[in-house]
């Protein structure tokens, strides 16, 4: 029988205890800080202890004289609600209750900072409700436990110093506001977790094996959060803020929203879906550990992503991230599979690493104000990259592979879909690869910038699909096709001969259908003229090429002219569809006479002119090999000495002179000349020649032997006149200027058709005149030609007198003459006498010794 004492008048309690009418035991505090706890009887009865008075009595009724009836126990079987009341009261008060079996407990701290602590002592079928409103909260349950956090009567928020629940089956957080001072810690709940209302917090824990939610519209305010629930976290509302965050579920998703700057320790989804979204994310600790496990995550962030340190990834598949501004610095140690990653970024750089040993694809990444700078130790797979005003960087330790799944929307030129985009004023890009790097077809790279390298493209092996271009400079420098490379003939490698005009300048003509052309320049296009004069003893050269194919821009011709006046010249921008590029080069005299380079053997040997032909220099192309399909579709796979794919030139070939552009050859040859002739300026356009008819001018002697005549046909003057001889003139293209030099006495039988036809092939580009001379006073022009290649052309100008024509001669009136008068006419005019000059005489041998055109009149008489 539990003990049963009457009230004492003058004995003040702090707190009192009795079972109510309705059948609930009611605890009640005072005013003073009370200290009461509840223990458990040996005989499993209720009994409460006051910390200053002892044991608590329990009034459990009246007896007839109204006196009340207390007992220092009470049986929960003797509480006929089975619910337990706690009022403390005001004042800073405690309660450390034992809670048995199915008992109920509802406690108010009341006024003051309370602290409460109730334990569920053991399991039951039917399990404890226990509600709580203090300031200070510990509840230690079971899986039947059921807990509620209550305002103060009469308040409608809640300020907590700290909460903690272990091992309850299912917390109810309520549904008015509340201001955690302290730790809240909700460990080991058995059912889902949900934050009704809006929450302040220092550091929250949860654990659970259900999930942690909030409703629309609450807010959570948390300066540290360690979740780890079974069934995923959705902490989604866009006014909650979240300092650092640490998550962890079996394989659910996980979804995060914060309005500040969040700092990860780790969220791990397991093979689940991370979804965070923050002012911006970093990593809280740099430990080299996973901050991100999951199959698909999910970033968004306005102020940057792992700009203070950088983010580590686990098993990320598929990575979607979004950010206003600020830097994204994303590593992955992946050992699951191949990452897809969707970019959205405003303004920042993105940098994303990947040592995992799996493929990344770049499906969509877009920086609309920084760079992309991606490093994988294995396959990277770019589906579309852009970034405004900065570059893209991407490496691969294994294969980096660029496609284009719908070419439907490349545009004619090329230009409406590329796959890698580098805008703005630092817009360059930059591929790598240890493997390989390749592309499918209709595939296009855009950068902005046109400094060096502004498109580089390096791997051992390097393949192109169909359509392929890379520009730069919004088109300055445009390169489509590298194979197959242009490749010398033997022939090209022997220099012409010199008794034969040169090759006419290939014409640019596109190519027919199906017609491979080569990439950089056309072989067989290679072409010199004759060299001209430039000044006074100096020569012109000119060489022509076609370059590049349709569509091209920005290409550069690199010549060695095999002199040492000027050798190098570089000539920039350009452009491709077949056309012919022809440049000019001065040699000097010193040059012809003395130049050894390129092999060049003495002074009479060609001019050895090499040249190479590269993309424009914004466009770099490193690699062994290249591969590519021509316009058949058949692919063209060439070793590329030297690794220079966007150049002709083996960058690796040097002398002693200097660099050596190996890929093209030219020669200009030095006209064997029996005159010593200036050079003399070509036409641009050279006509058809027209064979003028070539005058000959008989002369006839005769003999008077007593009374015999004997008559023999001869070139060669009269006895009686010794003077008389044929002379060439070399004229000048300046008429105010005299004769390029002396007139040059011709042979006899200059004017024979094969001895003029042959002194025409070896005579340099220009205009001469031949006058008959047949006395001092006596010079008569009888031919004004032009000469082109070696063979007159038709200039509209007529011989000063008109056609010559032989004239039948009277033997008796010739008999009337002195013997060695000869009589040389034209049809319209007789020669006139003019005051003769002298030129220097030459027999057919020394004729054929002149040297090459350039020489001044000192070196051509030394001759």
């Amino acid at each position: 029988m539990p003990r049963i004492r009457s009230l004492e008048r003058r004995v003040v309690l702090n707190a009192t205890a009795e079972l109510t009418a309705l059948g609930d035991l009611f605890v009640q505090g005072d005013a003073g800080a009370d200290s009461i706890e509840s223990v458990i009887t040996n005989d499993d009865r209720l009994q409460f202890i006051d910390s200053v008075t002892g044991v608590i009595p329990i009034t459990i009724g009246q007896d007839a004289f109204g006196n009340d009836i207390r007992v220092d126990s009470i049986g929960v079987d003797e509480i006929p609600n089975g619910h337990l009341r706690v009022d403390l009261g005001g004042g800073n008060d405690s309660l450390r209750l034992r809670l048995p079996d199915t008992l109920d407990t509802t406690i108010h701290g009341g006024i003051g900072n309370d602290s409460v602590y109730v334990e569920v002592l053991a399991p039951t079928t039917i399990g404890n409700q226990v509600n709580i409103a203090a300031e200070s909260i510990q509840v230690d349950g079971d899986v039947r436990t059921s807990f509620e956090l209550l305002p103060e009567l009469g308040l409608s928020e809640i300020t907590l110093q700290s909460l903690t629940t272990n091992g309850v089956g299912s917390v109810d957080l309520g549904e008015v506001p509340v201001e955690a001072l302290g730790d809240v810690q909700l460990n080991d709940v058995t059912n889902d977790v949900v934050f009704e209302s809006d929450w302040a917090a220092p550091n929250v824990e949860i654990s659970t094996a259900g999930s942690v939610t909030q409703l629309s519209g609450t807010s959570l305010q948390w300066d540290r959060l360690d979740i780890q629930a079974d069934d995923g976290v959705v902490l989604d509302q866009p006014s909650n803020q979240f300092g650092i965050v640490g998550v962890t579920t079996p394989g659910a998703d996980v979804r995060l929203s914060s309005e500040t700057a969040t700092l990860i320790d780790q969220i791990d989804a397991g093979r689940g879906r991370i979804e965070l979204s923050a002012a911006s994310i970093n990593d809280w600790t740099d430990d080299e550990l996973a901050d991100f496990i999951a199959e698909e995550l999910r970033l968004e962030a306005v102020s940057g992503i792992g700009d203070v340190r950088v983010l580590e990834l686990q098993s990320v598949d598929q990575l979607d991230v979004i950010v206003g501004d600020g830097e994204v610095n994303l590593k992955s140690m992946s050992a699951g599979e191949a990452i897809v990653s969707r970019i959205e970024l405003n303004s920042g750089d993105y940098r994303l690493e990947q040592v995992g040993g799996q493929t990344v694809t770049l499906e969509s990444v877009v920086v609309n104000q920084g760079s992309v700078w991606v490093r994988n130790d294995a396959d990277v797979i770019v589906e579309y990259v852009f970034a405004g005003n900065g570059s893209v960087d991407i490496h691969s330790d294994g294969e980096l592979v660029v496609v284009d799944d719908d070419p439907s929307d490349d545009g004619p030129d090329r230009s409406l879909d590329p796959e890698i985009i580098a805008s703005g004023t630092n817009g360059q890009v930059r591929l790598t690869s240890a493997v390989g790097l390749r592309t499918t077809d209709d595939v296009q790279i855009q950068a902005s910038s046109i400094e060096a390298g502004a498109v580089t493209l390096s791997a051992p092996a390097i393949a192109f699909g169909n359509r392929f271009e890379i520009n730069t400079g919004g088109g300055v420098g445009i390169a489509r096709q590298f194979t197959p490379r242009p490749e010398l003939d033997p022939e090209d490698l022997v220099p012409p001969n010199p008794d034969l005009p040169p090759r006419p300048a290939a014409p640019p003509v596109a190519p027919g259908p199906n017609e491979v052309t080569e990439a950089f320049y056309q072989h067989d296009s290679i072409r010199t003229n004759i060299l001209s004069q430039f000044a006074e003893n100096d020569a012109e050269g000119i060489l022509s090429v076609n370059v590049g194919v349709e569509g091209e821009n920005g290409l550069t011709l690199i010549i060695d002219w095999g002199a040492e006046t000027e050798r190098f010249q570089r000539v920039d921008d350009l452009s491709g569809s077949f056309q012919t590029a022809s440049i000019s080069h001065v040699y000097t005299e010193e040059d012809i006479l003395s130049s050894t380079l390129n092999e060049r053997g003495s002074a009479t040997d060609p001019l050895n002119v090499r040249f190479a032909v590269q993309h424009h220099e914004s466009i770099v192309v490193l690699g062994d090999t290249i591969t590519q399909p021509d316009v058949n579709g058949e692919a063209v796979a060439q070793t590329v000495a030297g690794g220079l794919i966007s150049s002709t030139d083996n960058p690796n070939t040097f002398d002693a002179t200097g660099p050596v552009w190996e890929s093209g050859a030219a020669f200009f040859v030095i006209p064997r000349v029996n005159v010593p002739l200036a050079f003399l300026p070509v036409r641009d356009v050279i006509p058809e020649p027209i064979d003028p008819v070539v005058p000959v001018v008989p002369l006839t002697t005769t003999t008077i032997s007593q009374v015999v005549f004997e008559t023999s046909e001869s070139t060669s003057s009269p006895s009686s006149i010794r003077e008389e001889f044929f002379q060439l003139r070399a004229l000048s293209p300046d008429p105010r200027v005299g004769d390029l030099i002396d007139p040059v006495r011709l042979p006899d039988r200059a004017l024979d058709n094969q001895t003029l036809q042959q002194l025409f092939s070896e005579l340099p580009d220009g205009k001469y005149e031949i006058q008959y001379v047949a006395g001092e006073s006596d010079e008569r022009t009888i031919l004004n030609v032009e000469l082109r290649d070696g063979k007159p052309i038709q200039t509209g100008d007529d011989l000063e007198a008109g056609t010559l024509r032989l004239k039948t001669l009277d033997l008796e009136e010739l008999n009337n003459r002195e013997t060695s008068e000869t009589d040389v006419v034209r049809e319209q005019s007789d020669l006139e006498a003019l005051p003769q000059q002298s030129p220097a005489t030459l027999d057919e041998d020394e004729f054929k010794r002149i040297p090459p055109k350039g020489l001044n009149k000192e070196a051509t008489h030394g001759e």
